[in-house]
C-alpha cells in the first residue's frame, strides 16, 4: 500500500491491486457530490423511476377486481415543498399519484392535479439522498470524455454498486408496512398543502393504492367486463361497445338487445356484465323505443336503474340526473364525463357512455343534444360513435322541462294549434317540442322568396318570421326567443300556469304563422284583383279571371301586334295551362319575373305595368275581331245621322267549340276636328238585359230633358265622357 501496488476501495471497504490509473476517482466523485442539490437527486429518481425499486405507475388490484374499475396510480419522487404536475380527471388514465416524499409531511408538495394523492415519508430520508447524490455523481463523472479506459470501468463498477445500494435503501425506507415508512391519503392533489383526509395502512404499494380508491372512489359503479372498465380501450373492445351502444337506441324493445340467448359473443358478454348488470335495460312490459322487428310489441326497454338490481351504480345514475337537470343553458357533455369520472363515482371512460347514451335515451323527452351548435333530433349510430371519444368536446346538452306549469301549456296548446304529429319512437330527441319547432320550421323552408323578404307583412309576422329563419335551440325558440319577440315574458321552467297568457301568445303565433305561410296566396290574390280590376272585370278568382280575359283579347288572337302585345295576348288564350300555371306565365310576360321571385318593388310597378298593357290594348282596338260561333257576318257599319258618333259592330267567321259570353263592341269617337279615337266595349251577356232595361229609362229620360234627339244627344256626351276619362288615366300614368 506504501509503494502503490495495493489501494483501498472506501465505498465497497476492500482492497484492490492498482490497476494503472492515476484518476483519483474518490477526489473527483467528492468534487462533483459537493455542487449536488437534493433536487438533482430527486430529478433523477424521477428519470429513472420503474428501473428501479421505486415503480413508474401502482394497479390497484384489490379494489379494481372488486368493482370493475381498472385502476392505477402514477408515482413521483419529491423533497421539500414544490409543485407535481398530477393526472387530469378526463385526459389522462391515471386515478391518482403515489408520492415518494425525501422530506418531513409539513412541507409535502402540492399536486397540480384533482385527483387524489398518496404521499409516503421515510424515517432517514437524507441516507437515501445521500447515497443518491454519489450515484448521480459518479454518472455525471462517466460522461468525462477525458477518462481513461481503467478509471472508467472503475467508475462503471462503482456506479453498479451504489445502484444496488439505493435500490436496498429505497425498498426498506418506503416499504409500506415497515417502521420506516408512513403514509397519508388526500382527497385531491390541490389540498396536500393542507391537513391530510387519513393515514394508510398496508403490506404493498398495490394494497395502498386499492386503500386509497376504496376510501376515494366509494360509489363507483360495479361492472362485470374488464374489457370496458378502463380509460383506453383496445380496438376489439371499442368496436364491441360501439355495436352495444347501437343496439341500445336501434334494438332496445329486444331481450338481450338482439343477442341470442345461447351464444356468448363479445358484445352479448359487454351486455350481460355492464347494461344488464347495472340494470339499464330490463323487461319492463309493452315499449315503444327503438326499432323494432317485424312491427311487433317488445317487452324490454332501456330503464332506469334501481338500488334492488345494483346498488352500487345509483349514486353515479343520480349525478348524472342532476347534471342533466342543471344543465339549463348549453353545457359541453365532457363536464358530464368528467363529474362522472371524478372521486366519489370514478366511473372509468370506458363505461361514461353507456351511462350517458342511456340517460339521453331516458331523458329524451327533456333533455337536448347539440353537436357543434346544431340541434340532434334523433339518437344515431354515428352521434353515439362520435360520443364515444375520450374528450367529446363537440357536444353539448341542454334541460329542456316541458312536463310542467307554463310550459306544458303552451307546448300542447302549439301542438293542437299547429296540428302536429308527435314521433313515438325513442330515439327522437324532445318529441312534443321538436314536433312544435318542425312544424314552424317547415314552414319557413318552403317560403319563396319573395315570403321571405316581403315587408308587406304584420309587425308579429315580421318578427316571428326573423327569429325562425336564425333558430338553432327549439327550446330557446319555443319558450324564449319567440315569446319575446311578440312581447311576452320569457317561458322558463318555473313559470307559473296562466292558461290566459298562453292562449293569447298561440293565438298571435299561430295567426303570425298563418300570415307567413299565406303571404304568397296574399300576393296571387293581389295580382289577379290588379288584372281584373284594370280590365274591369268582375273577377274574384283565377278561373273567372283567366276566362274574362280571354274573352275579352279573344279577337286580338290573329291580329298583327307589337311583340310584347302579342306575347301578352297569346298567354291570357292558352288553354293547355292549369290555372296556377297560366298565371304565372303571364306575369312573367307583363314583368319579366316569376311571383316567387318578387320583391315589393315589383308588387309596386305591377299595376301601372298592367294599366299600360291594357291601354295599348285600346289603342289598338280597331284591330279587333268578334267572333261568334259557327257563323260568318260581314262587317257592317251604322252610322248615326248629325251626330259625330259611329258605333261599329263586326264579327269575323271563326269557328269556336262555344258561344262567346262577352259581347265586344268597338266605340268610335271622331270630334269636330276630324280626330278619331276609339273603345272597346265589352258587354258580359249575362249583364245585357239588366242593361236593356236601363237604357229604355234612360232614353226616355233623355228626350224628356233634351228632346226628341235627347237620346243621340247622351250618346255622343257619353262617349266624349269616356274617351277624356281614358285619356286623363293615360296621362297619370306618364307622369313620373
Amino acid at each position: 500500500m506504501k509503494d502503490g501496488l495495493v489501494v483501498h476501495r472506501e465505498y465497497s471497504d476492500e482492497y484492490r491491486i492498482w490497476q494503472g490509473t492515476d484518476v483519483d476517482i474518490d477526489a473527483r466523485v467528492s468534487e462533483i457530490a459537493s455542487q449536488l442539490q437534493p433536487d438533482d437527486v430527486v430529478r433523477y429518481f424521477n428519470k429513472h423511476l420503474g428501473t428501479n425499486v421505486l415503480p413508474n405507475a401502482v394497479a390497484a388490484g384489490a379494489h379494481s377486481q372488486l368493482t370493475g374499475m381498472q385502476r392505477h396510480f402514477v408515482t413521483a419522487v419529491s423533497h421539500k415543498t414544490e409543485k407535481l404536475r398530477g393526472p387530469k380527471i378526463v385526459q389522462d388514465a391515471a386515478d391518482g399519484m403515489l408520492v415518494f416524499h425525501l422530506g418531513e409531511l409539513k412541507n409535502s408538495p402540492r399536486v397540480d392535479s384533482p385527483l387524489p394523492v398518496v404521499v409516503g415519508l421515510t424515517r432517514n430520508p437524507q441516507a437515501v439522498l445521500a447515497a443518491g447524490t454519489t450515484l448521480v455523481a459518479l454518472q455525471d463523472l462517466m460522461g468525462d470524455e477525458e477518462l481513461d479506459h481503467v478509471a472508467r470501468r472503475e467508475i462503471k463498477e462503482r456506479a453498479g454498486e451504489f445502484s444496488q445500494k439505493i435500490t436496498a435503501l429505497l425498498a426498506e425506507a418506503f416499504r409500506p408496512g415497515s417502521d420506516e415508512s408512513s403514509w397519508y391519503l388526500w382527497a385531491s392533489g390541490e389540498d396536500t398543502d393542507g391537513d391530510p383526509a387519513q393515514e394508510l395502512s398496508a403490506r404493498s404499494y398495490a394494497g395502498l393504492v386499492s386503500e386509497a380508491c376504496n376510501v376515494v372512489y366509494h360509489q363507483t359503479p360495479h361492472v362485470r367486463n374488464e374489457m370496458v372498465g378502463r380509460h383506453q380501450l383496445t380496438s376489439n373492445a371499442a368496436r364491441t361497445r360501439r355495436e352495444v351502444l347501437t343496439a341500445m337506441i336501434e334494438k332496445t324493445g329486444l331481450a338481450r338487445l338482439g343477442w341470442p340467448e345461447d351464444k356468448f359473443p363479445a358484445e352479448r358478454a359487454l351486455y350481460d356484465g355492464v347494461v344488464e348488470h347495472l340494470g339499464l335495460h330490463r323487461a319492463t312490459g309493452e315499449v315503444s323505443g327503438g326499432a323494432s322487428s317485424g312491427g311487433t310489441l317488445h317487452t324490454h326497454g332501456m330503464a332506469r336503474p334501481n338500488a334492488e338490481k345494483n346498488s352500487s351504480v345509483m349514486p353515479a345514475w343520480e349525478a348524472l340526473e342532476e347534471a342533466l337537470s342543471e344543465a339549463t343553458e348549453p353545457t359541453p357533455i365532457v363536464d358530464i364525463y368528467e363529474r362522472l369520472m371524478a372521486a366519489p363515482y370514478g366511473v372509468k371512460a370506458g363505461v361514461v357512455p353507456i351511462l350517458v347514451v342511456a340517460g339521453l335515451i331516458l331523458r329524451g323527452n327533456d333533455v337536448a343534444l347539440f353537436e357543434e351548435g346544431n340541434y340532434c333530433p334523433r339518437l344515431t349510430a354515428a352521434i353515439v360513435e362520435r360520443l364515444n371519444v375520450p374528450y367529446p368536446e363537440r357536444f353539448t346538452v341542454k334541460s329542456t322541462p316541458v312536463d310542467r306549469g307554463q310550459r306544458r301549456l303552451v307546448l300542447d296548446g302549439l301542438v293542437k294549434s299547429l296540428d302536429v304529429d308527435i314521433p313515438r319512437s325513442r330515439a327522437n330527441r324532445n318529441p312534443a317540442l321538436l314536433a312544435v319547432t318542425r312544424g314552424m320550421l317547415d314552414r319557413i323552408l318552403v317560403l319563396d322568396q319573395y315570403s321571405r323578404k316581403t315587408q308587406r307583412l304584420s309587425e308579429d309576422t315580421l318578427a316571428v318570421r326573423d327569429v325562425l329563419s336564425r333558430a338553432t335551440d327549439p327550446d330557446n325558440l319555443v319558450f324564449e326567443e319567440l315569446p319575446e319577440a311578440l312581447g311576452f315574458e320569457e317561458i322558463t321552467p318555473g313559470t307559473k300556469k296562466d292558461a290566459e297568457a298562453a292562449e293569447s301568445f298561440i293565438e298571435r303565433l299561430t295567426s303570425a304563422l298563418n300570415e307567413l305561410t299565406g303571404a304568397s296566396e296574399s300576393l296571387r290574390r293581389y295580382v289577379v284583383d290588379t288584372l281584373a280590376k284594370e280590365f274591369r272585370l268582375p273577377a274574384t278568382s283565377i278561373t273567372e279571371l283567366r276566362a274574362g280575359l280571354a274573352e275579352r283579347l279573344q279577337g286580338f288572337a290573329d291580329a298583327s301586334l307589337e311583340v310584347s302585345l302579342h306575347g301578352f295576348v297569346s298567354r291570357v288564350t292558352n288553354e293547355m295551362l292549369p290555372d296556377d300555371d297560366w298565371l304565372g306565365t303571364v306575369v312573367v310576360q307583363l314583368v319579366n319575373q316569376a311571383l316567387g321571385d318578387w320583391t315589393d318593388r315589383d308588387m309596386d310597378r305591377f299595376p301601372r305595368v298592367v294599366q299600360d298593357r291594357a291601354r295599348a290594348l285600346d289603342r289598338v282596338s280597331h284591330l279587333y275581331s268578334v267572333t261568334e260561333a259557327e257563323e260568318v257576318e260581314d262587317l257592317e257599319e251604322a252610322e248615326a245621322k248629325d251626330s259625330p258618333v259611329t258605333v261599329r259592330s263586326a264579327a269575323t267567321k271563326r269557328a269556336k267549340p262555344k258561344p262567346r259570353q262577352i259581347d265586344t263592341h268597338l266605340l268610335t269617337l271622331t270630334t269636330p276636328q276630324g280626330a278619331e279615337e276609339r273603345t272597346l266595349i265589352h258587354v258580359p251577356k249575362k249583364s245585357r238585359n239588366a242593361a236593356d232595361k236601363l237604357v229604355v229609362s234612360v232614353i226616355r229620360q233623355a228626350e224628356e230633358a233634351l228632346g226628341p234627339d235627347g237620346a243621340r244627344i247622351l250618346l255622343a256626351a257619353l262617349a266624349e265622357r269616356l274617351s277624356q276619362q281614358d285619356s286623363a288615366t293615360s296621362e297619370r300614368k306618364e307622369q313620373p
